[in-house]
């Protein structure tokens, strides 16, 4: 049985209110050791269970290391990458968790986007996204899914800006991430993204990109959500973060 689970199980149990104080009173008082058992371990025994019965064991609800465990769900973060097909279109898929896509080669100018394109949404939140090389662009040219292939309605300001290694979207928004810097070509990157409900995290994930020959390749790691517990949004720390993210990328290896 789970900590979470022998927690709910025991919180249900309940004695009737004289016992309850009787128990209580037994157990604080100085006269505890001749509680009705021959033995005082029997008394400390029944002193401890009684008090179990009446508080809970949120104890048992944390891991060995005394950090409350994190309770994860599906997220309903919906990712879209655009490969590269014949004729230099780029088709939209849907990227789940676990899966991997080839999105194609890369080469500008030949291409006809500044970089791989990524389509995050996740309407009533705030999407943070970093990456640890390469990088990310945003592209104003009124960009669309048009019966699964990605297009130029022309509705943008056409405006081109190289945002560096992060980003914030607000519900939804297309980047597109550039394998070239000053500092030469960006074989493999690591795409970061955290999903925000005003200051509590409710989502987070990595997206792993490599290379070979400038043919690249998208997979998504790891992609969770941070459901609310007891209709309480749950402490997501940065050291949890990096601990799932290392997970991830070590399973993914």
């Amino acid at each position: 049985m789970r900590p979470n689970e022998l927690k709910e199980g025991i919180s249900t149990i309940t004695i009737p209110d004289a016992m309850e104080r009787r128990l209580i009173q037994d157990c604080t008082s100085q006269k505890a050791k001749v509680f009705s058992f021959r033995k005082p371990v029997y008394a400390a025994v029944a002193c401890i269970l009684a008090l179990v019965m009446l508080v809970g064991i949120p104890y048992l609800a944390r891991n060995s290391a005394g950090d409350i465990e994190l309770v994860m769900g599906t997220s309903p973060l919906v990712i879209h990458a655009a490969a590269t097909s014949e004729g230099n279109e780029y088709v939209f898929e849907d990227i789940a968790a676990g899966t991997e896509i080839l999105m194609g080669r890369y080469s500008p100018p030949l291409n006809v986007v500044p970089g791989l394109p990524f389509n995050f949404s996740y309407p009533g939140t705030e999407i943070e996204l970093t990456v640890n090389a390469g990088v990310l662009i945003l592209w104003d040219v009124g960009i669309s899914n048009v019966d699964g292939f990605l297009a130029f309605d022309g509705t943008g300001t056409s405006r081109f800006e190289r945002v560096g290694n992060a980003h914030t979207f607000i519900d939804e928004g297309c980047i597109f991430w550039d394998p070239f810097t000053e500092d030469g070509l960006a074989e493999s990157a690591v795409i970061e993204f955290r999903i925000l409900d005003g200051d509590h995290i409710v989502g987070y994930g990595v997206i792993q990109l490599s290379s070979t020959d400038r043919v690249y390749s998208a997979k998504l790691v790891l992609s969770t959500g941070f459901p609310k517990v007891d209709g309480k949004y749950q402490k997501v720390t940065k050291e949890k973060l990096q601990e799932l993210r290392e997970e991830a990328l070590e399973k993914s290896n």
